[in-house]
């Protein structure tokens, strides 16, 4: 009995060691295809591509990590942070308040616009999005903008001939300043993703509630025309810095009526 013991002991040991796996390499396929961010635990911050995954019996897993200066090699104890570099910035399904054709996906946030718009956002899958927010500014009571937006992602396709890929997006948009003073629209987004920008078309058409409406800032009161059926365009840019990872720029076009060119506004940062 204990010579049979000792046989699986001897047995199991080597097979342990095969199939034992890290979660962090878990469902990575080595190629130079799909590119990493990685952080080790000393703060350092690489990029580049998982070329092999290996086991050593005294430092454990690792990987072989190729960058632009050459390859490292990388155990499972050293890393505090692996993940696609496509996956590290997480707002590509909005701008400033234009959305982009993108889901939400995994990516559900809660945010602050300006100190003045409380504002959060969930995914269901990578089909649907909802958003939705108010804002906060002081001494307007009831004066407020409330939205809510629902967006259907319907096609998300990568490009053949080179780097990137096509989304469209179709969606619906409700918002309520005050009372008698409420819009609902209908729109249409697409998305045309590159290596480091992402540029957003977009039309929109005023469905529903009054032409005439009135904003009210403190104590002043605006009034306004915006007729039912207009047809309106957006256009929106998000590209990353090439030295960095950490710095975009971000501009929208807006245009509430297609048939009056000075109803535009441009917001960029």
């Amino acid at each position: 009995m204990r010579a049979i013991l000792c046989l699986l002991f001897i047995l199991t040991v080597p097979f342990t060691n095969v199939f034992a796996s890290s979660p962090l390499f878990k469902d990575i396929i080595p190629n130079e295809k799909d590119e990493y961010y990685l952080r080790l635990k000393n703060g350092d911050e690489l990029s580049g591509f998982i070329i092999e995954i290996i086991d050593n019996k005294e430092d454990g897993e690792g990987i072989r990590f190729k960058t632009e200066v050459g390859k490292a090699l990388v155990y499972d104890f050293q890393i505090a942070e692996l993940r696609l570099k496509s996956d590290m910035y997480r707002h590509t399904n909005r701008l400033y308040f234009m959305n982009t054709a993108e889901p939400i996906n995994n990516n559900h946030f809660i945010g602050n616009f300006e100190l003045l718009f409380l504002y959060g956002g969930i995914g269901l899958a990578d089909l649907a999005s909802i958003n939705f927010g108010s804002s906060l500014i002081p001494g307007q009571n009831n004066d407020q903008l409330t939205t809510l937006n629902i967006k259907l992602t319907v096609l998300n396709e990568p490009f053949e001939s080179m780097d990137g890929k096509m989304v469209l997006a179709i969606g619906s948009n409700y918002a309520h300043i005050n009372k008698g003073t409420e819009f609902l629209h209908f729109y249409g987004v697409s998305t045309f993703t590159g290596k480091r920008s992402n540029l957003s078309i977009g039309l929109f058409y005023k469905a529903g509630m009054n032409d005439l409406g009135e904003v009210k800032v403190f104590d002043r009161i605006y009034g306004f025309n915006y007729g039912n059926g207009s047809f309106g365009l957006n256009l929106g840019l998000d590209t990353k810095f090439s030295e960095r990872n950490d710095l975009h720029f971000i501009g929208e076009l807006w245009n509430s009526d297609i048939s009056k060119p000075t109803n535009t506004g441009i917001l960029i940062g």
